[in-house]
């Protein structure tokens, strides 16, 4: 379990800070930050449903905790919306709680949250600075936007022969199923694990290390094999 905290001070009392958070209009204006178009539907009572979705109706769902009036929000979320599919998680104990306290100085908004994690919090900060303090998450996420403008187009008779091993980690999602990637790719070693997701060569090193060295063993000897950048996948 991780917590992870976050304050700042505003200028103005409680209650406008309260509906600056809840509004439907300044919500989505606030996390926008996060996601364009994002928005959440929901009575907004305690007890109630709710649901943050994208404009294309993905995002996740849970409950409203606890609400305070102009006090405590808190949400526990319970799983993920996948084209406006609903998907329970077993998120035990993941909680996003929005906390208002009057100061001399306005209103204090503390933001707590909790989640289940395989990483220490030097874990995470030392990967996180990496990016951050060398200015260097663009280019570490080019990938997908260049994925996202030219994406890897199979004809009909097209037709990997290189052999393919795939470790397939239960949390890297989405992943396609096995019979559409042998369609084109000529699966040799497929290994579900039941653990690990889309980081797991920093969440399960040695089952990840033990699954390539398995599938080289099982190539001859002469043959050359190389190694998928992404995810949990070797070629």
């Amino acid at each position: 379990m991780i917590t992870l905290n976050y304050s700042i001070t505003i200028k103005s009392t409680a209650d406008v800070v309260w509906q600056t958070l809840w509004n439907d209009k300044t919500y989505r204006k606030w996390t926008s930050a996060f996601m364009e178009g994002s928005y959440a539907e929901s009575s907004w009572e305690e007890g109630a449903k709710i649901a943050f979705l994208t404009p294309d109706k993905n995002g996740m769902f849970g409950i409203i905790k606890k609400k305070v009036l102009n006090a405590e929000m808190t949400f526990k979320h319970l799983g993920e919306i996948k084209n406006g599919i609903e998907e329970t998680k077993n998120w035990e104990n993941a909680t996003e709680s929005y906390r208002l306290s009057q100061t001399e100085e306005g209103t204090l908004l503390t933001v707590v949250l909790t989640m289940e994690s395989v990483f220490t919090k030097d874990e995470l900060l030392s990967n996180v600075s990496l990016y951050w303090f060398t200015e260097t998450i663009h280019s570490s996420i080019r990938l997908y936007n260049e994925d996202s403008r030219a994406p890897l187009h199979f004809s009909k008779n097209d037709f990997i022969n290189t052999p393919v091993g795939i470790a397939k980690f239960h949390k890297e999602e989405p992943f396609p199923p096995r019979k559409f990637i042998e369609r084109g790719y000529n699966v040799q070693h497929w290994t579900d694990i039941p653990v690990g997701g889309h980081f797991a060569a920093m969440e399960q090193p040695a089952l990840l290390a033990n699954d390539i060295i398995q599938f080289a063993k099982e190539l001859n000897p002469i043959n050359n094999f190389r190694f998928h950048g992404h995810s949990g996948t070797c070629a």
